[in-house]
């Protein structure tokens, strides 16, 4: 019975394992790692988000990764630098994100700072795992999504970039999660839900993906109708 069972949630035992092993790698990794160029503006932006309400700060990308980057922070007192009237929007975040991170404290709190946001976001690419595997062992079984978790959790580029608080993450998790359920689809109406909500919350081009899948599905549907007359 214990062997039965065993070889009933083997896939599921293996898929925990290996999200294990990528939580290690992204830890590892971003202690090692200075800031990188955006990631302070996108921190600040998302804790003036909480704080103050305030999206004005990095208008161009949307806010829900900031945000979630910004959730760790909110249990600390940081002090917020001022404005100082830059005529561009795009100086002015990235000089406040700089003082904000590097003016309250020193650099030890700084690293604090900064490793509390990355493992934030690093929670994205966790996410983007669990997606490729249950995606992957629903179209071809538990060995296929084993293989498919491996490689992301292997991937040189993932290890790298999986923790940073940039929008890349976010994106990736919902055109999964759009590519896997335009492939479920069975009706011809397209309206936006809440697959495409969350590409645009993540990434303003989050939305050409969801057009790109929809026009895909569509001449697909056209292509089995007209092989079915």
């Amino acid at each position: 019975m214990f062997e039965l069972n065993l070889r009933k949630h083997y896939g599921s035992a293996g898929a925990v394992l290996l999200l294990l092993v990528f939580l290690g790698e992204l830890t590892f990794s971003i202690r090692q790692q200075s800031l990188s160029w955006d990631e302070g503006d996108h921190i600040f932006a998302g804790y003036m988000s909480w704080k103050k309400v305030d999206f004005g700060i990095n208008p161009e990308h949307p806010p829900l990764v900031k945000a979630l980057a910004a959730i760790p922070l909110l249990p600390i007192h940081l002090k917020v630098p001022d404005p100082k009237g830059l005529a561009s929007f795009k100086d002015e975040a990235y000089f406040d994100g700089r003082d904000f991170i590097f003016g309250n404290g020193g650099e030890a709190e700084a690293d604090r700072i900064i490793f509390r946001a990355r493992m934030a976001a690093a929670s994205l690419s966790l996410l983007l795992g669990l997606l490729v595997f249950l995606a992957a062992r629903e179209m071809f079984g538990d060995g296929a999504a084993l293989f498919a978790l491996a490689l992301v959790v292997f991937e040189p580029n993932m290890i790298a970039h999986g923790a940073y608080v940039t929008t890349d993450m976010g994106i990736s998790c919902f055109i999964v999660v759009l590519a896997r359920n335009a492939d479920q689809q069975k009706e011809s109406s397209i309206a936006p839900d809440w697959r495409l909500s969350g590409c645009v919350d993540h990434r303003h081009r989050g939305a050409l993906g969801f057009l790109r899948f929809s026009l895909c599905r569509t001449a697909r549907w056209n292509a089995v109708e007209s092989l079915a007359r």
